[in-house]
This record gives C-alpha cells, sequence and structure tokens, in this order.
C-alpha cells in the first residue's frame, strides 16, 4: 500500500513543473508566514512604488526631465505624509478629544429628556424603568471606558509599528 503511494507521488510531483511549482508555493508561504513582520514594509513600499511610478511616467508624458519627474512626485509624497502627521493627526486628536468631553453632557441631556418625557407620559414610561435604563446604560457605558483602555493599551505597540512603517516606508 505504502509503495503504491510511493510510486503515485513520485509519478506525480518529482521531476515535474507541478512539483516544482508546488514546492516553490510552499517555500514562499512558509517565507511569508517566518519573515511577516519584515515583509509587511516591504510589500507597501513596493505598493507605494508602483503608484507613485505612474505619476512619473505621467509627467514623463508632459515632457519633464525623468530626475526632475522622481524628485517633484517624491517631494509631493513626503509633503502629503507630514501634512498628514503633522496636521490631520493632532485635529483627529482634538476631535477624539471634545467627543470624549462631550458625553457626559449629552448623558445628562438625555437623562433630562427622559425625565421630562416621564412626567409628559407617566403611563407609557415610569421613572423606575428610566432609573434602570440609566443605570444599565452607566454600567455598560463604564464597561466600555475599560475596554476602549484595555484596547488602546493593547494597540500602543501596533501604533508604533505603524510610526516605523511611515518613516522605513518612503526611504
Amino acid at each position: 500500500y505504502m509503495q503504491a503511494i510511493s510510486q503515485w507521488f513520485q509519478r506525480k510531483f518529482i521531476n515535474t513543473e507541478l512539483g516544482t511549482l508546488t514546492l516553490f508555493l510552499v517555500v514562499l508561504i512558509l517565507a511569508f508566514w517566518w519573515l511577516s513582520n519584515l515583509m509587511i514594509p516591504v510589500l507597501a513600499s513596493v505598493v507605494i512604488a508602483y503608484l507613485l511610478d505612474r505619476m512619473v511616467i505621467k509627467l514623463n508624458s508632459w515632457k519633464l526631465p525623468n530626475t526632475l519627474s522622481v524628485h517633484l512626485v517624491y517631494l509631493v509624497f513626503l509633503g502629503l505624509l507630514i501634512f498628514s502627521l503633522l496636521i490631520l493627526l493632532p485635529l483627529l486628536w482634538d476631535q477624539l478629544s471634545l467627543l470624549f468631553n462631550e458625553i457626559p453632557i449629552k448623558i445628562k441631556k438625555a437623562q433630562g429628556f427622559f425625565t421630562e418625557l416621564s412626567a409628559r407620559y407617566p403611563s407609557y414610561i415610569s421613572n423606575t424603568q428610566i432609573q434602570s435604563w440609566l443605570n444599565t446604560f452607566q454600567s455598560n457605558f463604564s464597561q466600555i471606558g475599560r475596554n476602549l483602555l484595555t484596547f488602546s493599551m493593547s494597540t500602543l505597540s501596533k501604533i508604533m509599528t505603524i510610526v516605523v512603517y511611515l518613516i522605513l516606508v518612503p526611504l
């Protein structure tokens, strides 16, 4: 039985293109798996270089010299990257901090709205129901806050990795 399997394997995979392709794909997949942390910036660099090359080709079609086109595209790319890091990222951070500062105010407004709703329509919504909803919301909100803190601490290393990629990939 083992001899039949061995003969089939030798017929199908040894000294054939299929065997070579299979071996090549297995080695390639294992290399990507083992070197994934090193390969991600390389692959990102290849994709960015491909996209930037299209712009260089377009500038060359407008009769600009190749060296000038490459320098111009690279400067625009670095300018956009620096703009994103120095202007857009702080704006996003400010907006997130404003959002978190506004949440308690919005909760108070919602509490006042539900209290007023309970006063207007006591047969539909009671104060105990509203208090139960608010207590549930507050306990869930504090749990969400704890989860966000845990998530942010665990993603700090990933953020640092992205910052390293942002520096290495353009180079």
